[in-house]
C-alpha cells in the first residue's frame, strides 16, 4: 500500500472521495478503511454500508470484506434506490453527486 493509500485508510475525515484510475487500489483502500474503522476505531459493522456501482465491483468488495473478520458483517451491495430504501441506514446515507472534469 502506498503512503497516500495508507493515509486514506487512517484518515479521520468522515467522508473521503478517492479518485484514481483502474487498477490503482481503490477497492483495497475502501475495504481496508472499513476494516480499520471497525477494528481500530470500534465502529459497529451494523452501522456501515458499502455500495458499488456495478455487480462485479460489489461482489469483489464482498469477497475481500469476507476475509477481514468483523468487516464481513458490513452490508454491501450495488448502488440502487431499492437497496438504499431497504437499508437500516436509509436515513443516514449521504450521496455525493459529482461531475468530474
Amino acid at each position: 500500500m502506498t503512503e497516500s493509500q495508507f493515509d486514506a485508510v487512517r484518515s479521520d475525515t468522515r467522508h473521503l472521495r478517492i479518485l484514481a484510475g483502474a487498477g490503482t487500489g481503490k477497492t483495497r483502500v475502501l475495504t481496508h478503511r472499513i476494516a480499520y474503522q471497525i477494528n481500530a476505531i470500534r465502529i459497529e459493522p451494523e452501522h456501515s454500508l458499502c455500495l458499488a456501482f456495478t455487480n462485479k465491483a460489489a461482489n469483489e468488495i464482498k469477497r475481500r470484506m469476507g476475509q477481514m473478520g468483523e468487516a464481513s458483517l458490513v452490508e454491501t451491495g450495488r448502488f440502487t434506490q431499492s437497496l438504499i430504501s431497504k437499508s437500516k441506514l436509509a436515513g443516514r446515507i449521504l450521496v455525493l453527486e459529482t461531475n468530474p472534469i
